[in-house]
């Protein structure tokens, strides 16, 4: 039973954890979100001057119970490319290609030149 129960404790404690680290990142992407919307204009085009002013306003102003925003980015979860969709590579391997690098580009085949 006591193993039992330090599992379930173990488990509640990195639950917490998680969920109080993970709350800079929502909170974070909540407010980058509304100052975009603040910055756009009629037509719905982003006013990326204005954006910055908004978040250079904001940085040592506290915006989440006692938080400034420079502590909340400070905080916030970093995701890597793949997660922010910024990079992408291919590789492509052609067997030919590699059979004849191999073979030190020889014109002749094995067969013909052995005999």
């Amino acid at each position: 039973m006591s193993n039992k129960t330090g599992v379930i404790v173990l488990t509640l404690i990195l639950t917490l954890l998680s969920a109080y680290y993970l709350h800079f990142t929502f909170v974070a992407r909540s407010i980058d979100s509304s100052i975009t919307e603040k910055a756009r204009d009629k037509k719905g085009n982003v006013d990326f001057a204005k954006r910055q002013a908004l978040f250079d306003s904001l940085w040592t102003e506290k915006v989440w119970f006692g938080y400034t925003y420079k502590q909340i980015k400070e905080q916030e979860l970093a995701l890597g490319l793949d997660l922010q969709g910024g990079m992408q590579v291919t590789l492509e391997i052609s067997p030919v290609e590699i059979i004849k690098v191999m073979s030190g580009n020889s014109p002749t085949s094995s067969r013909k030149a052995s005999q």
